[in-house]
């Protein structure tokens, strides 16, 4: 077999040339000689040949190529309307009513851009960054029954000071039952970590592979790979999701006798809950050749403003919507610090009383939680917006204005002392980070999760920054207003003084002007798109929440 440095063809005559050409057609390094030799025949002309020095010394992969059905033809076609990759033979035999029927080269044109290598890429790395979780999670889980280990024993150690040697006996059992405990379930835990390890190298083995087919191979290439991937990416997904469903979180607690007796301490209780690492598989897209890009918002037409069944003195901040399609509103008022809540996004639901006023609120991605900032607690308070009702407080150090949400992280951003500060917290509430930005305080946030920069709204200014703080572009913007995402990554922004919203690319080069007066917009603040981004709610005034439909 020849080495990676050799030509293989000359390899096999027992010489040993330089390879300095690579054609992943035939699977072959070639010296120079044999390059023009393999140039000149006509079969393989339409061969894909690269320089071996333009990709680090990558060792291309091999890709199937051949019908699994009739074996000795090529791949050269692709039906979309069963998304399989097929030989010339395969046509009348399982194709002959299809009618969307690509030559494999039209199909595969652009593969390196589509949706297909995107979302491939995407799931290996959406299950990666699952399994860190998982293996994040398994970890606190030891350190948790550690910890309750230690706590247990300290108490233990109390109720034998205050029965004295009597009880010698039975502690020595409490603590083998403990021990046992532990063993069993740090056992079961770590078995769990080194099967996550396991599917995390062949993940990353995977998508090393796809990442050296695309630099090294040609596009029918790197199109069969991908095909080949997303079964296997699947079945990885399912075993991810039966892993984690299959697991629980073990911590162990003494059930302390009230009448301790000479006959026992007490006994242990094992508090099994289920494991709060969440898994909801990416969905694959068909990478369609002719397929029409997702349809940009052009304008709004005004729809039914919400109908606000409320008596009381209303300044209303800022709107979210949940999973399940409810709007959420702060109402910023020393008299009724409420959040209010709407089924449907249109119908008066109920709502939730908190002690100061409440101004930011955001929906944790892809779950049944949402955040409200507190300013004057310097809180934020998380909200099961399934059964409706507050949970944890955390207290977050600084005055709280703004809050923005992603799957796994929350951003709130504010004032500390005079200057602009964001802090990132995990689901929990623990602070992670903390990023200072600009000289003045954050009124509305947004967090860009695919250019992984944020958008912040201050007085009289709208700026971009990234997560170490740098400041990628700054903007006047007149006044204060909302923030909010379209479906392709735009934002927009309201100017509270001069009534209009605008809409600006991700890179802030373009920007328009969207609403304005003569659409009935008087001081735009909060604002959010519905989750099919067919309808745009924007609170005027404070008073009112006015309803456009996108066209």
């Amino acid at each position: 077999m020849a080495t990676a440095s050799v030509c293989g063809p000359c390899f096999a005559e027992n010489k040993t040339l330089k390879a300095t050409k690579f054609c992943s057609d035939c699977e072959e390094r070639l010296c120079s000689s044999c390059t023009e030799s393999h140039d000149r025949f006509k079969a393989f002309k339409s061969h894909h040949v690269i320089d071996l020095s333009s990709v680090d010394n990558k060792i291309p992969i091999s890709v199937t190529k051949c019908c699994k059905i009739h074996t000795e033809l090529l791949l050269d076609y692709f039906c979309t309307d069963h998304d399989i990759i097929c030989c010339r033979a395969c046509i009348p035999n399982d194709h002959r009513t299809c009618q969307n029927i690509l030559p494999l080269e039209f199909a595969s044109k652009n593969v390196k851009t589509s949706a297909l290598y995107t979302d491939v890429i995407q799931e290996i790395k959406h299950l990666l960054a699952i399994l860190n979780k998982f293996n994040d999670n398994r970890q606190s889980n030891l350190e948790l029954l550690a910890k309750s280990k230690l706590a247990i024993t300290n108490r233990i150690s109390e109720l034998k000071v205050q029965l004295l040697k009597q009880i010698d006996t039975l502690e020595l059992d409490l603590h083998s039952t403990l021990s046992s405990f532990q063993l069993k379930h740090e056992t079961g835990i770590n078995k769990q970590k080194e099967e996550i390890s396991q599917m995390m190298e062949i993940l990353k083995s995977k998508e090393n592979e796809i990442e050296v087919v695309k630099d090294c191979g040609s596009n029918n290439h790197l199109f069969i790979a991908l095909h080949e991937q997303v079964s296997d990416v699947q079945t990885a997904a399912d075993k991810v999701q039966q892993m984690i469903s299959s697991s629980q979180e073990v911590d162990i607690s003494l059930d302390e006798y009230k009448n301790v007796k000479m006959e026992f301490f007490g006994s242990l209780l094992e508090n099994v809950k289920p494991c709060q690492v969440q898994y909801k598989p990416l969905k694959f897209q068909q990478a369609q050749s002719m397929a029409e890009p997702t349809q940009g918002i052009v304008g709004f037409d005004k729809d039914t403003d919400l109908e606000l069944k409320l008596q009381a003195r209303l300044n209303l901040i800022d709107v979210a919507i949940t999973e399940d399609n409810k709007l959420l509103l702060t109402n910023f008022n020393g008299q009724d610090p409420t959040l209010y809540v709407y089924k449907e996004c249109k119908e008066y639901e109920r709502g939730i009383r908190f002690t100061t006023d409440p101004r930011g609120v955001a929906v944790i991605t892809s779950s049944h939680r949402a955040v409200v900032t507190l300013p004057t607690e310097k809180s934020i308070r998380f909200i099961n917006t399934k059964q409706m009702k507050k949970e944890d407080k955390v207290n977050v150090g600084f005055v709280c204005l703004a809050v923005t949400a992603g799957r796994d992280r929350i951003y709130v951003g504010g004032t500390c002392g005079t200057k602009g500060s964001i802090k990132t917290l995990d689901t929990t509430g623990t602070i992670l980070q903390s990023i200072n930005h600009g000289d003045t305080g954050i009124y509305f946030l947004l967090y860009d999760d695919i250019h992984e920069q944020f958008i912040v709204r201050c007085e009289n200014k709208l700026s971009c920054g990234k997560l170490d703080g740098t400041i990628v572009f700054s903007k006047n913007a007149y006044g204060i207003g909302g923030l909010t995402f379209d479906r392709q990554g735009n934002f927009y922004f309201g100017c509270k003084k001069s009534n209009i919203i605008k809409k600006m690319s991700p890179d802030g080069e373009n920007c328009e002007e969207m609403l304005n007066k003569d659409n009935g917009i008087n001081n735009a603040y909060g604002m959010c798109f519905n989750n099919d981004f067919t309808k745009l709610y924007v609170i005027n005034n404070h008073q009112s929440v006015d309803v456009f439909k996108c066209k």
